[in-house]
C-alpha cells in the first residue's frame, strides 16, 4: 500500500475511533443502566447479550442503512422509543424507592405482596430493553462509520467491531458505577430523554417541519426540542412520585393496628 494511501487509511481509522467513542455512549448508558439492576453472572450475560445484539444490528443496519433512511419518520420513531425507555427506567427507580418488595393494599382491604421477578425474568426483560434501545440508537453510529469508511470495507468491519468492544467495556463500567451510586439512574434517564429529543429533531421530516415553524416562533425553536423532552420526563417523574406517595399513604392507613394483649 503506498504511503499516501496508508496515511489516508490511518486517518480514516482514527476518525472512526473518535466517532465510535462519541456515539457509543448512549447505547452503553442504556445497557449499563439496565444491567446495574442484575447481579453477578446475570449482569455479565446481559452485557454480553447487549454486545451481541449490537454486533448483529450494526452489521444488519450497515447493509440496509440506505433502505432504512427512506422510511418516513424512522429516526423520530426511534427517538420516541428511547424516550419510552427513559420513562420506564424512571418509573422503576421511583417504584423501587417507594415500594421495593413491600406489601400493597388491595381494594377489599386485604394485602398482597408485590411479586419479585425471578432471575430469568429479570434477564429476559433486561435483554428486550437492551435490544430495543440498540435498534433505536445504532443507526447514527452505523451511518457515520459507513460514511467515513467510504469504499474501505476493512475499515467498516474494524469500525463496527471496535464500536461493539467499546460498548461492552463502557456498559460494564457504567453498570458498576450505577450499582454503587443508584442516584445516577436519574441522570441516566435524563440523558436518554435529551438524546430522544435530539433523535426526533434529526429526523428529516420532523426536522424540516421544526425549522419551518422556527420562523414563526420567537427564539431558536430547534434548541428547545431536547430540553422539552427532558422537561416532559421530569413531569412524568413527578407524576410517578405523587402516585407512589399516595399508594404509600394508602398502605399506611390500611395497616391493621396491633391488637392489645
Amino acid at each position: 500500500m503506498p504511503t499516501q494511501e496508508l496515511l489516508k487509511f490511518a486517518g480514516i481509522l482514527l476518525a472512526i475511533i473518535i466517532v465510535d467513542l462519541a456515539l457509543s455512549g448512549d447505547n452503553a448508558l442504556v445497557i449499563g443502566s439496565v444491567a446495574s439492576k442484575l447481579k453477578g453472572k446475570q449482569r455479565r450475560q446481559a452485557i454480553l447479550l447487549g454486545g451481541t445484539f449490537a454486533a448483529v444490528l450494526r452489521i444488519a443496519l450497515s447493509i440496509f442503512a440506505v433502505f432504512l433512511l427512506t422510511i418516513p419518520f424512522i429516526e423520530a420513531i426511534g427517538g420516541l422509543v428511547v424516550f419510552v425507555i427513559a420513562a420506564q427506567m424512571l418509573h422503576e427507580i421511583i417504584v423501587d424507592l417507594h415500594r421495593g418488595g413491600q406489601e400493597e393494599p388491595e381494594e377489599n382491604g386485604s394485602r398482597r405482596v408485590r411479586r419479585q421477578l425471578t432471575g430469568d425474568e429479570k434477564l429476559f426483560r433486561a435483554s428486550i430493553t437492551i435490544l430495543i434501545a440498540d435498534f433505536s440508537m445504532s443507526l447514527d453510529n452505523v451511518l457515520a462509520i459507513a460514511a467515513l469508511a467510504q469504499h474501505y470495507w476493512q475499515l467498516l468491519v474494524i469500525g463496527l467491531l471496535l464500536s461493539v468492544v467499546l460498548l461492552l467495556l463502557a456498559s460494564s463500567l457504567i453498570a458498576r458505577i450505577i450499582e454503587r451510586f443508584p442516584i445516577l439512574m436519574y441522570a441516566a434517564a435524563g440523558i436518554l430523554a435529551w438524546t430522544a429529543g435530539s433523535m426526533v429533531l434529526q429526523d428529516k421530516q420532523v426536522g424540516a417541519y421544526v425549522h419551518y415553524l422556527d420562523q414563526f416562533v420567537p427564539g431558536p425553536l430547534p434548541d428547545y426540542i431536547a430540553p422539552l423532552f427532558l422537561l416532559v420526563l421530569i413531569g412524568i417523574g413527578l407524576f410517578f412520585t405523587r402516585q407512589e406517595r399516595q399508594r404509600t399513604l394508602a398502605r399506611t392507613l390500611t395497616t391493621p393496628a396491633s391488637q392489645p394483649r
